[in-house]
């Protein structure tokens, strides 16, 4: 028999999830455009996110862990 596999912080984001990010001055929208894997320091899931804001330009690259879905 297959052991369930442990869920981890950030594992029920999926690609067009719109999330919160935490910046300087409060918590952020963004929406994700790419799931980049376990490729950070010590296995952390990374996620491109596109932020919704008007201050911000481009995607950034964030710890799934750190993101928080948006209702």
């Amino acid at each position: 028999m297959s052991k369930r596999k442990k869920l981890r912080p950030g594992d029920e984001l999926q690609i067009g999830s719109r999330v919160r990010y935490p910046m300087p001055g409060g918590l952020f929208e963004a929406v994700v455009v790419e799931d980049r894997g376990d490729i950070g320091v010590n296995g952390r899931r990374l996620l491109r996110i596109r932020p919704l804001s008007e201050y911000s330009a481009g995607e950034i690259v964030w710890p799934a862990e750190d993101l928080t879905l948006a209702e």
